[in-house]
């Protein structure tokens, strides 16, 4: 009677024990699954932060080392290994996410501004030029068709004369024309660098950003250095007016 007592609790205990394991080994099953799960979404969050632009430079090799041992921990389903990477994803990872947000705020804002300055004080300067430009016209064609051209007080009978005493009274005010442009090409091209890195898909606004600050350039350069004949100094300067205005239109006031 007593064994039979004895086996009866023998026969309980391995039954609890049974039902315990059976209990203790799902959850852990569950455990491992929920983990592989998070484990699986941290990887492709990883991955995609590796390829972002805005993401800390320094960090992209530690992306590629969690990778490898976040996939190592989940081919084995190992849930301690699990537990740890995905802890190690939590306390490493965030604030680059976090950073990398900001960046893209702080380049974006950066990119927009610079491209507006760009855009409205090359229209600016342009607007001198044209009215340069055709100040130089007239005194060309006054001193051809009527006779004399004055300049500075002065009357001039020969147009080169004429166009040289305009661009000596000038002199300052066409340096700093001319330093504008050029500085305004290195400005678009800076730019346009910054714009190739960050954001690829709109390298072709890097391309129309620094045709646009050439075609003001050379606008500007025939406006105040005339070139050719009186005949075709009204073509020649339209011509690159026209181009001018079509790629500040372009370009646009937004990046």
């Amino acid at each position: 009677m007593k064994t039979i007592i004895k086996n009866k609790k023998i026969a309980i205990i391995i039954a609890i024990i049974v039902v315990l394991g059976t209990i203790l080994l799902g959850a852990y099953h569950q455990s491992v699954s929920r983990y592989s799960s998070k484990i699986a979404v941290q990887i492709d969050n990883v991955e995609k932060l590796s390829e972002n632009n805005f993401a800390p430079q320094n960090h992209v090799n530690d992306y590629g080392q969690w990778i490898v041992l976040s996939k190592n921990a989940n081919n084995k389903s190992n849930l301690f290994q699990m537990i740890k990477m995905t802890r190690e994803y939590d306390k490493k990872f965030s604030k680059d996410e976090s950073e990398a947000k900001k960046n893209e705020k702080k380049i974006t804002d950066e990119v927009n501004n610079k491209w507006i300055e760009i855009y409205t004080q090359s229209m600016l300067k342009a607007s001198e030029s044209e009215s340069y430009g055709n100040k130089i016209t007239k005194v060309w064609r006054d001193a051809i068709f009527e006779n004399y051209a004055t300049v500075n007080g002065k009357h001039y009978t020969d147009f080169q004369d004429a166009i040289h005493a305009f661009q000596t009274q000038y002199s300052n005010e066409f340096s700093e024309l001319n330093s504008f442009f050029q500085d305004n090409i290195d400005s678009a091209n800076n730019l346009s660098e910054l714009i190739r890195k960050y954001f690829p898909e709109k390298s072709n606004r890097a391309d129309d950003l620094e045709n646009f600050a050439q075609d003001v350039f050379n606008f500007n350069d025939e406006a105040i250095n005339p070139s050719g004949s009186y005949s075709t100094r009204s073509s020649q300067l339209s011509e690159l007016d026209t181009k001018a205005l079509s790629s500040s239109q372009t370009v646009g006031m937004s990046f």
